[in-house]
């Protein structure tokens, strides 16, 4: 739609694609953060007491968060700002590893098997999976 009403090179055309651009590419880098939270955990010394669990945790989800600062985003103060303000949490991680963990797979599947047409893949979804 903006490309048809502005032309290619308009502001807010180029906004709406740094925007989603940043997003993929957040997304991303919090998928990554919550691979390396869960294989932490998976991986952790059972002997180690809470106290110690606690600061590897800490540590991780720090690391992950200080380390924004090093992806090509073009609003990134806007998302290191938001990130200091409000501090995800181990539950912020791991519902991103569950809900968005799998998200390429779909999309490779909707660009691959359904030539990006979702009408298409949710008309054969419906035969699929009734009961959705």
């Amino acid at each position: 739609y903006l490309l048809a009403k502005y032309g290619p090179d308009n502001e807010y055309l180029l906004e709406y694609q740094d925007y989603w651009k940043d997003r993929r590419m957040l997304s991303d880098h919090i998928l990554k953060g919550a691979l390396y939270l869960d294989n932490l955990y998976k991986n952790m010394d059972k002997n180690l007491d809470v106290a110690s669990k606690h600061m590897m945790k800490e540590r991780a989800i720090n690391s992950i968060l200080t380390s924004i600062d090093t992806l090509s985003l073009s609003q990134k103060k806007i998302y290191i700002d938001h990130y200091r303000k409000i501090k995800p949490n181990n539950t912020f991680f791991m519902s991103y590893l569950r809900y968005r963990g799998d998200l390429k797979l779909l999309e490779n599947e909707w660009i691959n098997n359904y030539d990006g047409d979702i009408k298409k893949m949710l008309n054969d979804y419906k035969i699929k999976f009734p009961s959705l």
